[in-house]
């Protein structure tokens, strides 16, 4: 006699293909995964562990500063994590199409061709984070500095803590130079770019100094650091001699070394100098209009009726 009541009792089984061990502990693993009843979410918070919730800081309250002191533990293999990265700015020259992220790891997959996987983090205003998992790859990037995308150049530095791209000044610009009376033997483009490193990174040679059929001057195109002096020759060596060749500075933006931005210098900084950018702001003020002194009096006029304007007014 069929017991059904005994055979609803007993457990389930599954029949499985014969497989690989593999294979059957993946199925096993998947059937146990799907029979596990859902938890709701009051059963789940009941059943989280407390330890780590128990071992967080406490906040407190400093003036009117909310403060909170983190682990210095979990801080410290943050910094690990970090220790194989490099930080990367663009600067691009006015008229070149901004990059996005696709396109940039694009081109950097292109140039760099690693063997080993490496990661680009954006982080706002040009700013990107290069992590890699090869120390040779690293050393080997780092290395070569300065990534010519063209257009537009990639300038790595040392990875840093505790950066914000927000206290970031822009102290470079894209300037075009001028080596004077530079011998032809030297217009070679390897060769003015070795010379014009001296200033700054080479970005490009114009046309007619790469065709040579200007030869007055050499005039390149480099990224230069506005925030550190600026020589007026440059001594070239090669075995046996040297000589001084003439930079010019073409349209060389004006910059303030107290303040370090683009725009003006020491004489009109206003955070040196708060009451002459007051007057030359004040000067350009129109006067207000409760202003007694800038009211203009006009004569009073003989008022004339409409329908006898045009008309004489004398008897």
């Amino acid at each position: 006699m069929f017991d059904w009541q005994a055979k609803l009792a007993a457990p389930a089984t599954i029949s499985l293909p014969v497989q690989s061990h593999s294979s059957t502990q993946q199925v096993l693993d998947s059937v146990q995964t799907l029979n596990v009843p859902k938890k709701s979410f009051a059963a789940v918070l009941d059943s989280r562990s407390s330890n780590d919730d128990a071992s967080l800081p406490v906040p407190c309250i400093k003036g009117d500063v909310l403060c909170i002191k983190i682990g210095q533990e979990e801080y410290a293999k943050g910094l690990d994590e970090c220790r194989n990265a490099l930080r990367g700015r663009i600067t691009l020259v006015k008229g070149d199409k901004p990059y996005t992220a696709r396109d940039l790891a694009k081109k950097l997959y292109s140039i760099w061709k690693l063997a080993q996987k490496w990661k680009m983090v954006p982080l706002g205003k040009g700013y990107y984070d290069f992590h890699f998992e090869s120390l040779d790859e690293f050393r080997k990037i780092w290395a070569a500095g300065t990534v010519n995308l063209k257009p537009g150049l990639l300038r790595l530095s040392q990875w840093t803590k505790d950066f914000s791209h927000y206290n970031k000044k822009q102290t470079h610009a894209s300037i075009w130079i001028r080596l004077v009376e530079l011998p032809h033997e030297y217009w070679r483009e390897r060769t003015l770019k070795e010379i014009a490193c001296a200033v700054g990174t080479p970005i490009d040679i114009d046309a007619p100094t790469r065709n040579r059929a200007f030869g007055h001057y050499a005039r390149i195109l480099v990224d230069i650091d506005l925030s550190k002096h600026a020589f007026d020759d440059i001594m070239v060596e090669r075995e046996g001699f040297a000589f001084k060749v003439e930079v010019q500075y073409e349209r060389r933006p004006l910059f303030c070394h107290h303040c370090f931005v683009i725009g003006h210098v020491l004489a009109t900084c206003k955070w040196l100098h708060p009451e002459v950018n007051k007057e030359v702001s004040d000067r350009g003020k129109r006067p207000a209009l409760d202003d007694p002194t800038s009211r203009t009096i006009l004569p009073r006029q003989h008022w004339v009726p409409r329908k006898d304007r045009g008309a004489s007014t004398s008897p």
